[in-house]
């Protein structure tokens, strides 16, 4: 069933910045977290790509 989801990640920072974090899964791994609005998430990068 192949594909990738793109997500939305808002930083809860101590100081507050909110800043937005993009990142992408595959769709089974989604599927199998079974992940919802709003859950809290920890992430590793592990490839990241800075864009201005």
């Amino acid at each position: 069933m192949g594909g990738t989801i793109r997500l939305e990640l808002n930083r809860d920072g101590a100081n507050g910045s909110g800043a937005t974090i993009y990142a992408e899964m595959p769709n089974e791994q989604f599927r199998e977290l079974a992940l919802q609005k709003g859950d809290r998430v920890a992430l590793r990068i592990k490839h990241a790509h800075w864009f201005n």
